[in-house]
């Protein structure tokens, strides 16, 4: 029952609303079934609608605002994206891991974007992204190995990742220079640099990374100044929750 809740939640997010015979079609679900759930939802405030078509409801956005907000470290995230898309020009964003895979908490992604962007609360493969990447080589070996085990990896370009060995040894790398790439492993024609966020103790909290075409960001400016303007800001994130 619960989930084939979600599954009306998700769809209804996925598709910007749909009428119920949209829902039941797709889902595979009887009309009289797929009513049920949405006449409870919108009771409870949850769903909202607009003639027969129904929407997500504004209840959401005080849920997902209070999940962003929840820790002292997704809330002093916030305000370093921000830096970094200040100080650098590029999309800009905070990943976190949850169940082995990373959730875009924040981000920001500037004037003029030039390809599509997740938005926060997307969930993307951990290493397909610079900030992933980031993430995976400051946890523990059995830890990255359970991932890979459970979520595989998963190819999105010709340039992605879809060796254990492979990734092993650039996690080796990262561990190295203290930063991740990301060459059009996820978006052709995008790069990207990621810089782990870490408390005191060593733990991993999260990934910040900046991305941007890859004729603007291009290799050489990834292997110039940048990772360290991003790790600098990282820093200051890092003293921030060492002080709070």
């Amino acid at each position: 029952m619960i989930e084939k809740t979600f599954e009306v939640i998700e769809y209804l997010w996925t598709n910007d609303g749909a009428r119920v015979t949209e829902i039941a079609s797709d889902l595979g679900m009887p009309p009289s079934t797929v009513h049920n759930h949405l006449s409870t939802l919108t009771q409870l405030s949850v769903l909202t609608q607009e003639n027969e078509v129904y929407y997500l409801g504004l209840a959401f956005l005080r849920y997902g605002r209070y999940v962003q907000q929840r820790t002292n470290v997704y809330r002093t995230a916030e305000k370093y994206v921000q830096e970094l898309i200040d100080e650098t020009g590029y999309r800009s964003v905070f990943v976190v891991e949850e169940n082995g895979q990373a959730v875009f908490l924040h981000t920001r992604s500037g004037q003029n974007p030039s390809w599509k962007h997740a938005a926060e609360g997307e969930r993307e493969s951990l290493h397909l992204l610079a900030a992933g990447k980031a993430i995976l080589a400051h946890l523990p070996p059995a830890e990255v190995d359970e991932i890979v085990r459970q979520n595989g990896l998963d190819g999105r370009t010709s340039q992605s990742i879809t060796d254990p060995a492979t990734l092993d040894a650039e996690l080796e790398t990262v561990r190295e220079r203290g930063y991740a790439l990301n060459l059009e492993e996820n978006t052709e024609g995008v790069h990207a640099v990621g810089v782990p966020a870490k408390t005191t103790s060593g733990r991993v909290v999260g990934g910040f990374s900046v991305s941007g075409p890859s004729n603007r960001l291009t290799e050489s400016e990834l292997e110039g100044s940048l990772p360290d303007e991003i790790r600098g800001i990282v820093n200051e994130f890092e003293l921030e929750l060492e002080l709070a």
